[in-house]
């Protein structure tokens, strides 16, 4: 049987190396897989260095530091992992790479140990689809630094058993996180709303010479009702919960509100204006506007989310 207390994690970049990090803080003995000894002995150190920020900054104690690096063991060896009962893939964003790790290391534990992947837009029903056992597997997208950051979405594939992100809840809350369920087509929540909405077009208007890069940034922290047209999209299609969106922007992307929250600030009718005008003068895509809210324009109803 495996060890319900052993986490193996695959890929010693920076999210591999929160996530053991952070699976070593809640108690589990960790297997750390990295491909090169050089890479994993950089995440080690970079392990050392965050805890020992910690200490200097009183939130650990010495001996705490020592039994979290204690609780972690590094290796260049794949079988090393073997028995262990949660396996989190954190490798390159690569759907063939992953596919054939995991496909690889399905062998190497038993059938009730989770296969999961921290993959932030690569389709989770694709990668389980190279697996004996689809069921298993699923999506448990961490944040960078995934041992600060709070937010964690649990993303199950078509196959996944239910029991499987009923498990993930109870762990991503032992872990000290916030989850929230996200659909399975590629980019979830936080990405799908905020990649057009935030990163795409700050680099847009920053290629544009509209603005200096400082005041892009300013702006775009002080008014995200410009990501409610991709959100209310998914509301619309009743993809996820318009409250588990909130949660996930705020936390994800540090929002101080959700977008469909500023959006039933701003009014409907006025995003609608403003995106209406930006369509009529681009002619780009980017932006349509969501049935729901145009909906919520024409007939004068308030935004329900």
């Amino acid at each position: 049987m495996c060890n319900p207390q052993r986490v193996w994690v695959l890929g010693a970049g920076s999210m591999g190396s929160g996530i053991a990090q952070l699976a070593a803080q809640a108690g589990h003995a960790v297997c750390l897989y990295g491909a090169q000894a050089p890479a994993i002995e950089r995440a080690m150190r970079a392990i050392a260095a965050d805890l020992d920020g910690a200490v200097s900054r009183g939130k650990l104690s010495a001996e705490q530091r020592q039994d979290i690096l204690a609780r972690i063991s590094p290796s260049s060896d794949l079988a090393a992992g073997q028995g262990s009962s949660i396996v989190i893939e954190a490798i390159v964003g690569d759907l063939s790479a992953k596919q054939a790790l995991l496909r690889s290391v399905e062998a190497l534990v038993d059938e009730d140990a989770l296969l999961l992947s921290n993959t932030s837009s690569i389709s989770v029903t694709a990668i389980a689809a190279a697996l004996r056992h689809p069921e298993r597997m699923a999506g448990w997208h961490f944040f960078n630094p995934p041992a600060r950051m709070k937010l964690v979405e649990i993303i199950p594939g078509v196959q996944t058993a239910t029991s499987v992100a009923e498990v993930l809840q109870a762990l991503s809350l032992a872990w000290g996180k916030t989850a929230v369920v996200a659909p399975h087509a590629p980019g979830f929540i936080v990405n799908r709303v905020a990649r057009p909405s935030y990163y795409a077009e700050a680099w847009r208007l920053l290629a544009e010479r509209a603005a200096p890069a400082s005041v892009i940034d300013t702006l775009m922290q002080q008014a995200g009702g410009f990501a409610l047209n991709e959100a209310a999209d998914l509301v619309n299609w009743n993809a996820v919960r318009s409250a588990d969106i909130d949660v996930a922007m705020r936390l994800g992307m540090a929002y101080p509100r959700g977008p469909l929250a500023w959006g039933q600030t701003l009014g409907a009718s006025r995003v609608f204006s403003v995106l209406r005008h930006l369509f009529d003068h681009y002619g780009d895509a980017r932006y349509r506007i969501a049935p729901k809210l145009s909906n919520a324009h024409w007939s004068g109803v308030a935004l329900d989310v």
